[in-house]
């Protein structure tokens, strides 16, 4: 929220709550180190790095898949309402991440490959009666 703050401060327009463009929710694991985390569940974190779509966790949390889905309902629900306008999404690395796999049509294996999304970044995504794609140029910042 303070991320859309900063960048809608000066201009008339409403910054509105979006919980599902959430990060990934990672239970027990929030707050902590990665090495923590490596060190307490190596297999599952591995599991996270190299195989997001079968990463299921041991500490609470959401799947891969779940944020996917969250994050992409979302999004088609925006797409042409209202036709015309722009929307800024402000959001984090895998929700991110994964809109711009399926807008690219890859498979969830391929969550960790480039582009890298850094925070900060800036992600052109282009809605219309043609569907949804991106600039494929790396993500700015």
């Amino acid at each position: 929220m303070h991320t859309a703050e900063i960048a809608c401060h000066g201009h008339d327009v409403p910054v509105v709550p979006a919980p599902d463009l959430a990060e990934i929710a990672l239970g027990a694991w929030e707050g902590q180190l990665v090495g923590e985390v490596q060190g307490l569940h190596p297999e599952a974190y591995r599991a996270y790095r190299t195989d997001p779509a079968g990463y299921r966790s041991p500490v609470g949390g959401e799947t891969v898949e779940e944020v996917r889905a969250r994050v992409l309902a979302f999004v088609r629900a925006l797409v042409g309402k209202p036709p015309g306008e722009h929307v800024l999404l402000v959001s984090h690395t895998v929700p991110i991440k994964l809109l711009l796999g399926e807008l690219d049509g890859r498979p969830l294996a391929t969550l960790w490959d480039p582009p890298r999304v850094e925070p900060g970044s800036l992600v052109h995504v282009l809605a219309d009666s043609a569907g949804m794609r991106w600039d494929a140029r790396e993500p700015r910042r």
